[in-house]
């Protein structure tokens, strides 16, 4: 009889501990930050006061976290966050690429065939997405458990949703509303209607931000909403959508773990407007860290200081600005890539003896080729190839060309530029030929909605572009700085960790274990 007094003692020690730990929150909410276009250095570049230096002190950071791919741009850098993979097997190979078949540009995470829900704008899914995330993963082994996704950028909501979150939400710059689609959902939940139904760049019309003023006529209008992304005020949007959502949507009010990605893309945006290191795009990092202390103030009063887990990186870094470098005597430049294609082009036909085009879409780094053209006056795919790369090669600021037949050779070729262009090949999707710039060198088009035409491009393997933060914090993390190299396809796995699923991508990724306590 006291043996069982003492087991059954010592079992309703281990059930009310449990339910304790249940009653606390500890680790039911685990979320996802990203801050677009943050390299890794400038967690200890900038004299940080709040969310970040939060994380960074108190947190595990990880101080050597690498892309393994080389065209680092966002979607397909939001699409490995979650799955473990890299793009040449979710598939995501760019922020848009080359549809053969449809001889036009596929946008990453749209899908005209779903609608936005209420006003039947072109919506979004995670369709064109080939593997399965650890979102996924958490829905069908806990079918309870929410996941929710939000951005400015519809693939970065897209893509960190996987396939079956709760929805994706991200800004309809047509409207100014937070929207999602039809994909998704068929109505608004209550929590989000008021952001569904306003338009949220409201408060940023006709206002100053440094020199920069927002906003002309009488109303905001879609050219407006896409001036004013390049400001702070993008994350701030984001901010209040996220603070709803962690006070009013349900997360984290039962056992089940619950899953919320948030990417900030304001110093993306401002990046690729000024540059970095700019008046903009320093206030706009120093306000982001702001926003980010203010989130943990509500995820504290939400969830209790241990009840929640975060995970914070970035998608891609960013070079020097080119001009920059140029006026210290270092070999950088910006390429204009129309008048490179031109220059390829040209050269080409003329050495082949052919009319045009002999390229038939170029969206750096990949260059699509016309071989049907080419055939049908004699050209072979081997002749275009070798045609197309030494035209490449001979432009100014190029340090290689890869081809198709290059990229299959990569895992014996023991050359880590040439590997990674193969971790983010996949062939229905990625172009023909590979362009690879020098360091310090990139190509630039006006992105839609910019002004001033000044800033960066990202999409290299190189350091500046791969490195990225990698922060753990909060319920079931060790603090520690760890300076061991990371991949991070390791990521998603850990992530999972975390939310207690059973979750693998690529299988040479771990589980970060040495961060986590046992």
């Amino acid at each position: 009889m006291r043996r069982c007094s003492v087991a059954l003692l010592a079992a309703a020690v281990v059930l009310c501990t449990g339910l304790r730990a249940q009653s606390r929150g500890a680790g039911r909410v685990v979320v996802l930050i990203v801050v677009d276009q943050m390299r890794a250095d400038y967690l200890d570049h900038y004299a940080f006061t709040g969310g970040f230096k939060r994380l960074r002190d108190g947190g595990a950071v990880f101080t050597e976290a690498r892309y393994p791919y080389a065209s680092n741009k966002t979607a397909q850098a939001h699409a490995l966050m979650v799955t473990g993979w890299s793009p040449s097997v979710t598939g995501i190979v760019g922020d848009r690429w080359w549809d053969r078949h449809a001889a036009t540009f596929a946008q990453a995470g749209l899908a005209t065939d779903h609608k936005l829900l209420e006003t039947g704008g072109e919506g979004g899914s995670p369709e064109q997405l080939l593997v399965h995330s650890v979102g996924d993963a958490l829905r069908e082994q806990h079918p309870q458990s929410m996941v929710w996704t939000a951005s400015w950028k519809r693939y970065t909501a897209v893509m960190n949703g996987g396939h079956h979150p709760n929805a994706a939400f991200w800004l309809d710059e047509a409207t100014g509303h937070m929207a999602t689609s039809d994909y998704y959902l068929r109505e608004y939940p209550a929590w989000a209607a008021r952001f569904a139904h306003a338009d949220l760049t409201l408060p940023f019309f006709k206002t100053t931000w440094l020199s920069h003023t927002f906003g002309s006529g009488d109303a905001p209008d879609p050219r407006y909403r896409a001036a004013v992304r390049y400001s702070p005020a993008s994350n701030a949007v984001l901010l209040d959508f996220a603070t709803a959502l962690f006070d009013e949507s349900g997360v984290g009010k039962d056992s089940e773990p619950d899953f919320v990605a948030l990417s900030f893309s304001g110093v993306d945006y401002v990046g690729h407007e000024y540059g970095p290191d700019t008046p903009e795009f320093n206030d706009t990092i120093m306000k982001l860290d702001q926003h980010l202390g203010a989130l943990l103030t509500t995820l504290d009063a939400r969830f209790g200081a241990g009840g929640y887990s975060i995970a914070l990186t970035s998608d891609h870094g960013a070079p020097p600005l080119p001009e920059t470098l140029k006026a210290r005597g270092i070999d950088a430049g910006k390429m204009n890539q129309q008048t490179f294609r031109e220059a390829v082009e040209k050269a080409v036909t003329s050495k082949l003896g052919i009319s045009g085009p002999a390229i038939a879409a170029f969206e750096w780094p990949d260059m699509y080729l016309n071989y049907a053209g080419a055939a049908g006056q004699g050209v072979s795919r081997a002749a275009l190839d070798r045609a197309v790369v030494a035209a490449v090669q001979s432009q100014p600021g190029i340090a290689h060309a890869y081809t198709v037949d290059d990229i299959a050779t990569a895992a014996a070729s023991h050359d880590p530029l040439l590997e990674a262009v193969a971790a983010g090949y996949y062939s229905d999707r990625s172009g023909d030929i590979y362009v690879l710039v020098k360091p310090n060198y990139i190509f630039w088009g006006v992105p839609a909605g910019a002004q001033k035409n000044q800033g960066i491009q990202h999409g290299t393997p190189y350091d500046y572009d791969v490195h990225v933060p990698l922060i753990f914090y909060g319920a079931g993390v060790k603090p520690g700085r760890y300076t061991e190299r990371v991949r991070m396809v390791e990521l998603a796995p850990t992530i999972g960790k975390l939310l207690g699923v059973s979750f693998k991508g690529d299988p040479r990724g771990r589980v970060l274990s040495e961060a986590l306590v046992p």
